[in-house]
């Protein structure tokens, strides 16, 4: 079975645009293969560029052409679908990690998190690629309605201030 994932960088309207990768996306499995691969300075808009170009993240690692059917897109409109989302900052040489979460259908979403079907992305990790080798394995273990959770408390301690 497929798990499926996202490897995006944002435009400068703010929107994200991503590859899809279908197999072990998880951040043991492709987080740890971006990771390596944006470790030298330059590397991540080098791996942009390729992304752009061959559009699926099995077709950029085997240099084979995409198919009429990859296109690029924005993870966010798919969290049901997008079980992890790697969103890559060449700036600041992190990637952020996210996995998909349910909302549960008592609470609302923050603003700003897109919900479909019941699911979003929650920020799971940032990871600096300067630094030394993450646990992928800790970050794939994090309980994402927790995380979930504390972005709900956070954004009702905003709303009482104001």
């Amino acid at each position: 079975m497929g798990t499926r994932g996202c490897v995006c960088w944002r435009e400068k309207d703010g929107s994200w645009l991503g590859a899809y990768n279908h197999f072990d996306s998880y951040p043991a499995g492709l987080g740890e293969e971006v990771w390596q691969r944006c470790r030298d300075k330059g590397s991540m808009e080098y791996l942009i560029e390729r992304l752009k170009r061959y559009r699926r993240w099995e077709c950029m690692v085997d240099c084979r052409e995409p198919v009429e059917e990859d296109k690029l897109f924005d993870p966010r409109y798919h969290p049901v679908f997008m079980e992890w989302v790697y969103l890559l900052d060449p700036k600041s040489n992190t990637i952020e990690v996210y996995s998909n979460c349910e909302v549960p259908p008592t609470k609302k979403a923050p603003e700003g998190y897109i919900v479909d079907a019941g699911y979003t992305h929650v920020l799971v990790e940032k990871i600096n690629c300067c630094h030394g080798k993450p646990d992928f394995d800790t970050i794939r273990r994090v309980n994402t309605e927790e995380v979930f959770g504390k972005v709900l408390a956070q954004n009702r301690k905003r709303a009482s201030v104001k």
